[in-house]
């Protein structure tokens, strides 16, 4: 039997976390000749993703996620427009199931194991009187976190069930 030393992550914890952010835009003004009305529609997509995961505290981590969308502005009988922008936002989370020995503590990292999200438009609203276009992004969120520490460890290779050493029998032709 042969022994090989190998690194790998040991999981001291993993959960999901749940985020919902409304994040309002306002006062966007639209290309010189385009005016707004309230048929004025958004189309478009957003594409979410995590930046960072970072240890701040005794099961508290930090995550920094970023959202980009890439929309069009629409109005019966005018030129559409491109809206493309960025924002962050960062939440704290708090595992719940955080049991680790404090010599441990030092070599944790996070990892971002699962995620999905949406991002929805909700009340558009267009001031005729100055031409502007404001709403609030709603974007809601499912990460699921773990807590690892990288450790070595002995592991056997080629080992019974698997495995099975046998003396090969050779023929020859007389």
């Amino acid at each position: 039997m042969r022994l090989e030393k190998v690194k790998i992550p040991r999981v001291w914890a993993d959960e999901y976390f749940y985020e919902s952010e409304i994040i309002p835009v306002t006062g966007i003004v639209p290309p010189l000749g385009v005016t707004l009305t309230p048929d004025t529609i958004i189309t478009g997509d957003a594409t979410v993703a995590v930046a960072s995961c970072t240890f701040i505290g005794l099961g508290l981590v930090q995550v920094e996620y970023i959202v980009q969308e890439e929309l069009t502005v629409e109005t019966p009988g005018e030129d559409s427009f491109p809206l493309e922008y960025t924002f962050r936002f960062t939440r704290d989370y708090q595992f719940q199931k955080f049991f680790v020995p404090g010599d441990v503590l030092g070599f944790l990292y996070c990892e971002v194991f699962r995620f999905v999200g949406t991002v929805t438009i909700t009340d558009i609203v267009v001031n005729e009187v100055a031409n502007t276009l404001s709403f609030n992004n709603t974007v809601s969120l499912q990460t699921k976190l773990k807590a690892l520490e990288d450790i070595q460890e002995f592991v056997a290779l080629g080992t019974l069930p698997n495995v099975f050493t046998f003396p090969v029998t050779v023929v020859t032709a007389d």
